[in-house]
């Protein structure tokens, strides 16, 4: 080295050294989502940061690891920028893990839930052993269907991704239940179903009396009667001890048994 002033070299020996540190970054994103976990439908709002800044504008892909879930996308991150944002749309239930990467930066990853969504069931209410179709979206078979909180859970017919089919269980009571999908792993919010009861159902029972066979007819709406005709050819009763059947037919059709003792 030579002096700047006088172009005289500089002594290699006797001057006081000196010595700094500094340090090498790699630069890097970082990748935050506003929520870890969304509903089906609903975008997912992904923020990528640049570190440090960067000095030109830099393009960040994203990439997804279940499109099914979640679609992948693109931002470009403008030079000397803090941070920019892009909304990714969300469709299928599941999990998807997230990342953005870029051409001379370490890349950065994020996990996020899909639920699916359940916004109708029709009809609103409904007795145990009907069949109900609930609407909404990322539905992705199989379908499990839960009725109350602990309640029985069905599996679900005809699944598309809006619509499927279930058969009410027949072990629910009369009042209102939670209703919830579980699609992947991921359960809906739940919607309420009006468990009805069944609608009323007469009963019958026979019996002999003397001549003539009584009808005794009861349900669950009105207090039981009864009734009783003889028959136009009388019966022929069993002297022996035990239970008399007597079929009563109309055009080949068993309509009731009549029993006594004998």
């Amino acid at each position: 080295p030579r002096d700047p002033n006088t172009g005289d070299p500089l002594p290699t020996s006797g001057c006081p050294g000196a010595r700094s540190t500094f340090t090498v970054v790699q630069p890097r994103l970082a990748l935050s989502l506003a929520a870890n976990s969304v509903t089906a439908g609903d975008a997912v709002q992904a923020t990528v940061q640049a570190i440090p800044q960067p000095p030109n504008a830099v393009n960040v892909t994203l990439g997804s690891s279940n499109t099914a879930a979640v679609s992948a996308g693109a931002v470009t991150l403008p030079a000397n920028a803090a941070s920019a944002t892009v909304a990714l749309s969300s469709a299928s239930a599941g999990v998807a893990t997230i990342t953005a990467s870029a051409g001379g930066y370490t890349s950065d990853t994020a996990s996020v839930s899909v639920r699916p969504r359940l916004t109708q069931l029709a009809p609103a209410s409904a007795e145990p052993g009907a069949t109900i179709t609930g609407t909404g979206a990322g539905f992705v078979a199989p379908l499990r269907v839960r009725f109350g909180t602990g309640g029985p859970t069905v599996t679900a017919t005809n699944v598309t991704a809006t619509q499927f089919s279930v058969v009410v269980p027949a072990t629910l009571v009369p009042d209102s239940v939670q209703v919830t999908v579980n699609s992947n792993g991921q359960d809906s919010t739940p919607f309420t179903l009006v468990v009805t009861a069944p609608p009323p159902i007469a009963r019958a029972m026979f019996r002999s009396n003397a001549d003539r066979i009584e009808t005794i007819r009861f349900s669950h709406a009105t207090p039981f009667s009864s009734s009783s005709f003889q028959p136009a050819t009388p019966l022929v009763v069993s002297t022996s001890t035990g239970m008399q059947v007597v079929g009563l037919c109309r055009n080949g059709t068993t309509l009731a048994r009549a029993s006594s003792n004998a």
